[in-house]
């Protein structure tokens, strides 16, 4: 009975903390629904604004998208490919990838994405290397959390090299004491 009554104030406090999650993604979607204006902007619109805006510059900027923008539309592998086909022909040639998304993430870091605003779909459970490779992109860097490069920076780099990338950029910083 003692151990029970130890552990209520844990409970109560996982209980609570899930809860306030819950009421912070449930505001953040209806302050986006107020504030979205009287209409809504296409994705064909987006994209040509930027190419517009990227082709005035003789080039020198790698036009590219973020994986994590695809998450809601990366369920399967022909909707994804369709996806970065679009992206392909919107005039973007790179891709910025995940390492969390093109391996398989645990159920916590689908959770907390999603809670984040974020939504990696099933992507971890496709062929990312033949989805680039038939969509014509190139990948331009690889995010990867400081946790994962601190524990096997060699196993990091390797995966970012079989995308055809040198360039790891550090996502999820838990501390900025590192020096580089």
């Amino acid at each position: 009975m003692r151990k029970l009554k130890e552990k209520k104030p844990l409970i109560f406090t996982v209980l609570i903390a899930v809860l306030c999650m819950i009421i912070a993604f449930l505001i953040r979607n209806i302050y986006l629904n107020a504030t979205a204006g009287p209409y809504e902007v296409t994705r064909k619109e987006i994209a040509d604004y930027f190419s517009a805006q990227l082709n005035t510059q003789e080039n020198t900027v790698k036009k590219g998208v973020q994986q994590i923008m695809l998450g809601t539309v990366s369920d399967n592998y022909d909707t994804t490919l369709d996806a970065l086909k679009h992206v392909k022909a919107a005039g973007y040639d790179y891709i910025e990838i995940n390492d969390f998304m093109i391996e398989k993430s645990s159920f916590i870091v689908k959770l907390l994405t999603k809670f984040g605003g974020m939504d990696i779909g099933n992507s971890g459970n496709q062929d990312w290397h033949t989805l680039i490779y038939e969509s014509g992109l190139k990948v331009s860097s690889m995010h990867s959390n400081l946790g994962a490069i601190e524990a096997d920076p060699e196993k990091v780099a390797n995966l970012a090299k079989s995308y055809g990338t040198d360039v790891v950029v550090i996502t999820g910083m838990y501390r900025f004491d590192i020096a580089i």
